[in-house]
Protein backbone atom coordinates (compact mmCIF):
# COMPACT_ATOMS: atom_id res chain seq x y z
CA UNK A 1 0.00 0.00 0.00
CA UNK A 2 1.61 3.22 -1.17
CA UNK A 3 1.01 6.14 1.17
CA UNK A 4 0.91 9.84 0.26
CA UNK A 5 3.65 11.85 2.02
CA UNK A 6 1.18 13.66 4.29
CA UNK A 7 -0.28 10.36 5.48
CA UNK A 8 3.20 8.96 6.18
CA UNK A 9 3.98 12.07 8.23
CA UNK A 10 0.74 11.81 10.21
CA UNK A 11 1.23 8.11 10.92
CA UNK A 12 4.83 8.73 11.95
CA UNK A 13 3.57 11.19 14.58
CA UNK A 14 0.50 9.21 15.71
CA UNK A 15 2.25 8.21 18.94
CA UNK A 16 2.91 11.82 20.00
CA UNK A 17 -0.29 12.21 22.12
CA UNK A 18 0.70 9.08 24.03
CA UNK A 19 4.19 10.48 24.58
CA UNK A 20 2.66 13.70 25.89
CA UNK A 21 0.51 11.66 28.26
CA UNK A 22 3.64 9.88 29.50
CA UNK A 23 5.41 13.21 30.13
CA UNK A 24 2.32 14.46 31.97
CA UNK A 25 2.55 11.47 34.31
CA UNK A 26 6.27 12.10 34.83
CA UNK A 27 5.52 15.72 35.75
CA UNK A 28 2.82 14.52 38.15
CA UNK A 29 5.30 12.18 39.85
CA UNK A 30 7.85 15.01 40.17
CA UNK A 31 5.21 17.28 41.70
CA UNK A 32 4.31 14.58 44.24
CA UNK A 33 7.99 14.21 45.17
CA UNK A 34 8.32 17.99 45.57
CA UNK A 35 5.26 18.07 47.82
CA UNK A 36 6.78 15.31 49.98
CA UNK A 37 10.07 17.23 50.12
CA UNK A 38 8.26 20.39 51.26
CA UNK A 39 6.33 18.42 53.88
CA UNK A 40 9.58 16.88 55.12
CA UNK A 41 11.03 20.37 55.59
CA UNK A 42 7.93 22.00 57.08
CA UNK A 43 6.77 19.09 59.25
CA UNK A 44 9.80 17.09 60.44
CA UNK A 45 8.89 13.44 60.93
CA UNK A 46 5.67 13.57 58.88
CA UNK A 47 7.04 11.92 55.73
CA UNK A 48 8.99 9.40 57.84
CA UNK A 49 5.70 8.57 59.60
CA UNK A 50 3.85 8.24 56.29
CA UNK A 51 6.49 5.86 54.91
CA UNK A 52 6.11 3.48 57.84
CA UNK A 53 9.32 4.41 59.64
CA UNK A 54 7.68 5.57 62.88
CA UNK A 55 7.28 3.55 66.08
CA UNK A 56 4.16 3.52 68.26
CA UNK A 57 4.89 4.53 71.87
CA UNK A 58 3.06 5.47 75.04
CA UNK A 59 3.99 8.99 76.14
CA UNK A 60 3.21 11.17 79.13
CA UNK A 61 1.93 14.73 78.77
CA UNK A 62 4.29 17.00 80.72
CA UNK A 63 3.17 20.45 79.59
CA UNK A 64 0.34 22.32 77.85
CA UNK A 65 0.33 25.69 76.07
CA UNK A 66 -3.21 26.57 75.08
CA UNK A 67 -3.81 28.93 72.16
CA UNK A 68 -6.32 31.77 72.71
CA UNK A 69 -8.32 30.50 69.74
CA UNK A 70 -7.21 27.13 68.44
CA UNK A 71 -6.90 27.18 64.62
CA UNK A 72 -4.85 25.61 61.84
CA UNK A 73 -2.14 28.24 62.25
CA UNK A 74 -2.29 28.59 66.05
CA UNK A 75 -2.88 25.28 67.81
CA UNK A 76 -2.68 24.09 71.39
CA UNK A 77 0.85 22.75 72.00
CA UNK A 78 1.46 19.71 74.18
CA UNK A 79 4.86 18.58 75.44
CA UNK A 80 5.17 14.81 75.75
CA UNK A 81 7.89 12.48 77.04
CA UNK A 82 8.46 8.80 76.35
CA UNK A 83 11.09 6.11 76.64
CA UNK A 84 12.85 4.70 73.60
CA UNK A 85 15.92 2.42 73.39
CA UNK A 86 16.66 2.95 77.05
CA UNK A 87 16.62 6.76 76.79
CA UNK A 88 14.05 9.44 77.53
CA UNK A 89 12.82 11.54 74.63
CA UNK A 90 10.54 14.52 74.50
CA UNK A 91 8.75 16.44 71.80
CA UNK A 92 5.85 18.73 71.10
CA UNK A 93 2.65 18.17 69.18
CA UNK A 94 0.01 20.68 68.22
CA UNK A 95 -3.64 20.05 67.52
CA UNK A 96 -7.15 21.27 68.23
CA UNK A 97 -9.86 19.10 69.74
CA UNK A 98 -10.20 17.05 72.87
CA UNK A 99 -7.59 18.49 75.24
CA UNK A 100 -4.96 16.40 76.97
CA UNK A 101 -4.08 16.98 80.59
CA UNK A 102 -0.69 17.05 82.26
CA UNK A 103 0.17 13.56 83.49
CA UNK A 104 -2.11 11.82 80.97
CA UNK A 105 -0.85 8.76 79.10
CA UNK A 106 -1.28 9.13 75.32
CA UNK A 107 -0.38 7.14 72.22
CA UNK A 108 2.16 8.72 69.87
CA UNK A 109 4.30 7.57 66.95
CA UNK A 110 7.98 8.31 67.45
CA UNK A 111 10.08 9.62 64.52
CA UNK A 112 13.47 11.27 64.16
CA UNK A 113 11.55 14.57 64.05
CA UNK A 114 8.36 15.61 65.83
CA UNK A 115 6.17 12.89 67.33
CA UNK A 116 2.94 12.12 65.46
CA UNK A 117 -0.45 11.61 67.09
CA UNK A 118 -2.53 9.92 64.38
CA UNK A 119 -2.28 6.39 63.04
CA UNK A 120 -0.36 6.23 59.76
CA UNK A 121 -2.57 3.47 58.30
CA UNK A 122 -4.91 5.70 56.28
CA UNK A 123 -2.03 7.90 55.15
CA UNK A 124 0.02 4.91 54.01
CA UNK A 125 -2.96 3.46 52.16
CA UNK A 126 -3.50 6.78 50.37
CA UNK A 127 0.16 7.00 49.34
CA UNK A 128 0.12 3.35 48.24
CA UNK A 129 -3.01 3.94 46.15
CA UNK A 130 -1.44 7.03 44.55
CA UNK A 131 1.76 5.16 43.67
CA UNK A 132 -0.21 2.17 42.34
CA UNK A 133 -2.37 4.52 40.26
CA UNK A 134 0.66 6.26 38.75
CA UNK A 135 2.38 2.95 37.98
CA UNK A 136 -0.78 1.56 36.37
CA UNK A 137 -1.27 4.74 34.33
CA UNK A 138 2.34 4.68 33.10
CA UNK A 139 2.00 1.01 32.15
CA UNK A 140 -1.21 1.69 30.20
CA UNK A 141 0.29 4.68 28.38
CA UNK A 142 3.46 2.76 27.49
CA UNK A 143 1.41 -0.19 26.26
CA UNK A 144 -0.85 2.04 24.17
CA UNK A 145 2.10 3.96 22.74
CA UNK A 146 3.85 0.72 21.78
CA UNK A 147 0.73 -0.57 20.03
CA UNK A 148 0.32 2.66 18.07
CA UNK A 149 3.96 2.73 16.99
CA UNK A 150 3.93 -0.95 16.01
CA UNK A 151 0.84 -0.57 13.80
CA UNK A 152 1.82 2.75 12.23
CA UNK A 153 5.34 1.55 11.45
CA UNK A 154 3.88 -1.52 9.75
CA UNK A 155 1.57 0.72 7.69
CA UNK A 156 4.49 2.95 6.70
CA UNK A 157 6.93 0.19 5.75
CA UNK A 158 4.30 -1.85 3.91
CA UNK A 159 4.23 -4.82 6.27
CA UNK A 160 0.76 -4.01 7.65
CA UNK A 161 -1.61 -6.95 7.17
CA UNK A 162 -5.04 -5.68 8.22
CA UNK A 163 -8.43 -7.26 7.91
CA UNK A 164 -10.25 -5.97 4.83
CA UNK A 165 -13.96 -5.40 5.32
CA UNK A 166 -16.60 -3.79 3.11
CA UNK A 167 -18.66 -1.00 4.70
CA UNK A 168 -22.17 0.13 3.87
CA UNK A 169 -24.07 3.22 4.88
CA UNK A 170 -24.98 6.73 3.93
CA UNK A 171 -22.68 9.72 4.29
CA UNK A 172 -23.72 11.75 7.30
CA UNK A 173 -25.38 8.81 9.01
CA UNK A 174 -24.11 7.15 12.21
CA UNK A 175 -22.77 4.18 10.24
CA UNK A 176 -19.69 4.11 8.01
CA UNK A 177 -20.04 5.38 4.45
CA UNK A 178 -19.85 2.80 1.64
CA UNK A 179 -16.29 1.75 1.02
CA UNK A 180 -13.58 -0.49 2.45
CA UNK A 181 -12.28 -0.70 6.00
CA UNK A 182 -8.73 -1.88 6.67
CA UNK A 183 -8.36 -2.60 10.38
CA UNK A 184 -6.01 -4.44 12.75
CA UNK A 185 -8.78 -6.51 14.30
CA UNK A 186 -12.45 -6.56 15.21
CA UNK A 187 -13.69 -7.47 18.69
CA UNK A 188 -17.36 -7.87 19.49
CA UNK A 189 -18.26 -6.12 16.29
CA UNK A 190 -16.04 -3.10 16.97
CA UNK A 191 -12.77 -2.17 15.25
CA UNK A 192 -9.62 -2.24 17.35
CA UNK A 193 -6.18 -0.83 16.66
CA UNK A 194 -5.26 1.06 13.50
CA UNK A 195 -7.81 1.44 10.72
CA UNK A 196 -8.04 3.03 7.29
CA UNK A 197 -11.42 3.70 5.71
CA UNK A 198 -11.51 4.38 1.98
CA UNK A 199 -14.49 5.36 -0.15
CA UNK A 200 -15.07 5.29 -3.93
CA UNK A 201 -14.65 9.07 -4.15
CA UNK A 202 -11.03 8.73 -2.99
CA UNK A 203 -11.51 9.79 0.65
CA UNK A 204 -9.11 8.14 3.12
CA UNK A 205 -9.52 8.36 6.90
CA UNK A 206 -7.00 6.89 9.36
CA UNK A 207 -8.13 6.25 12.92
CA UNK A 208 -6.90 4.64 16.08
CA UNK A 209 -9.36 2.52 18.05
CA UNK A 210 -8.20 1.87 21.61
Amino acid sequence: MTLPPEERHSLDRAHVPWSRGLWALVVTAVVVLLVLAVLAAVRPGYVEHALGQSTERTATVTGVEEAPVCSRSDRDVYTVEWGEDGARRSGQVGFCGDPWEVGEQVEIWSTSGAPQTSSPTALRMSIGALIAGLVAAVALVLHGRARVRRSTRAAIDGSWRPLVLPTVGVLGSRGAAPGTLFVDEVRRGRPRGLSLHTTPDGARVWRWHG
